[in-house]
């Protein structure tokens, strides 16, 4: 379907509704194409997409191809999404971390650092006395973005959704340099993104004072709960030990707890709902804070949500009833198709601080199988891996291969929650690296033998 509604060079969310082009759908559409081993399509999008930046290094949310000025949207309605400027610079970031296309990354650094450099004049407006020595309704939004329709959520508002992908624009962006070598520019982006951090979790913080809220605000300006929009930061932001600090782990629980709580009520017979499925990047959100069973449960909720059944796509918006006369976008809406792609595939594989981290969101009731769970030149970071996890008595099988380095090697997440790991040879000697549900492996190929 993804391919289906690809007007080339364009990646689009649909063929009605959404026959336009974001960089925020097509970015994480992108990063879904990169998993599969599609990356031609992906390059052909940022090398399109970028030739619309502005000189200044604004990044425009959208195009429309189909319009005699393919901006007319973003100029005649003030469609301003400060999203923009971070998801650019993250998605021809992920390209290169699939590719190691040096060459393709060389021939972006001047697009990226204007893109950075756009941030520094938009949160230029707010580090302002007005707003470092103003009242508190006005610190809290000291140092962050200003407001912007964000991902459409909003009228204008100070979006926390913004913020975070300028948090990982900074991070991309300080990647970017060091990898081309231009040292000053790394610099320079490092300390960027540690004082936006600072004033961006105090914002937080000080939005949370100020609406009296136990959970993570999506916005700073309306102190609003959207578990949907603060999962970007996990998902794809690489944000989650931030979250994690002593003063706001208890938040981010609350949020996600809150969250499944509502999830769940749409799990009783009859109930009633509508909701947009953009929901599923919270799979992957949670699959990280370690609550697998969630995650898994949110992604078979969802895949009764397909409308009709059988095509196995999803719409913008799902409602209880089939015949529910309102508004549902595009059938299929190819963003949510991204989205569930991402989800299961983190299923099996995803990165993380240098790391390559299996199975860990494997079910333990699939191991029943006679075949148990194997997956075949997957596509990560550092080359293709395959491995298969088999169910002996009381052991597992496991096989793991491919052209695999990550800097930090492999991890492989037990897929029961209530077994610990008591003994683990690797390639037929015996094995200490290993925690009660966790295996650390250096290299490949590997196979193991896990017994509980």
């Amino acid at each position: 379907y993804k391919l289906v509604t690809r007007d080339v060079p364009a990646i689009q969310p649909g063929a009605r509704s959404y026959d336009k082009s974001w960089i925020r759908d097509g970015g994480m559409a992108a990063t879904a194409l990169l998993k599969m081993g599609l990356p031609t399509e992906v390059r052909e999008f940022i090398d399109w997409y970028t030739t619309f930046q502005d000189e200044d290094g604004l990044v425009p949310p959208i195009i429309d191809t189909k319009a005699e000025d393919p901006l007319w949207e973003e100029k005649e309605n003030g469609l301003i999404e400060y999203d923009c400027q971070g998801e650019y610079v993250y998605t021809v970031y992920e390209y290169y971390k699939f590719t190691k296309d040096k060459k393709f990354l060389k021939n972006k650094l001047d697009n990226v650092k204007r893109a950075l450099e756009y941030m520094v004049y938009l949160r230029n407006q707010t580090l302002t006395p007005e707003f470092k020595d103003g009242p508190a309704e006005k610190k809290k939004y000291y140092g962050i973005l200003p407001p912007s329709t964000s991902h459409e959520g909003y009228g204008c508002e100070y979006s926390y959704w913004d913020d975070f992908w300028a948090l990982k624009g900074w991070k991309d962006g300080r990647d970017i340099f060091n990898i081309l070598g231009k040292k000053d520019l790394a610099k320079w982006a490092d300390k960027e993104y540690e004082d936006f951090k600072k004033c961006f979790y105090d914002s937080v913080k000080a939005t949370m004072k100020f609406y009296d809220k136990k959970y993570i605000p999506a916005s700073a300006s309306l102190g609003d709960f959207d578990p949907t929009s603060t999962a970007v930061a996990i998902m794809y932001c690489d944000e989650l030990e931030n979250l994690q600090t002593p003063d706001l782990a208890p938040a981010l629980k609350f949020t996600f707890d809150r969250y499944y709580k509502e999830l769940s009520s749409r799990f009783k017979p009859n109930a009633k709902y509508r909701f947009t499925p953009y929901e599923l990047r919270t799979t992957p959100a949670l699959f990280y804070m370690g609550e697998k069973e969630k995650g898994l449960a949110l992604l078979r909720f969802m895949l009764e949500c397909r409308r009709p059944l059988e095509w196995n796509e999803l719409a913008e918006v799902v409602n209880s009833d089939y015949r529910f006369p309102g508004y549902f976008g595009d059938m299929p809406h190819t963003w949510i198709g991204a989205e569930y792609i991402n989800s299961v595939r983190s299923i099996f594989v995803y990165e993380t601080g240098g790391n390559l981290i299996l199975g860990h969101g494997i079910d333990e009731k699939w191991l029943e199988r006679e075949e148990g769970v194997s997956v075949k030149n997957m596509a990560t970071y550092y080359g293709n891996i395959s491995y298969s996890v088999k169910k002996e008595g009381n052991s597992l099988k496991i096989n793991i291969s491919g052209e695999v380095k990550p800097e930090k090697g492999f991890i492989f997440k037990s897929p029961f929650l209530k077994k610990k790991i008591k003994k683990v040879t690797i390639n037929d000697k015996q094995w200490k690296d290993f925690s009660d549900g966790e295996i650390y492996i250096k290299k490949l190929p590997a196979e193991i033998s896990v017994a509980y």
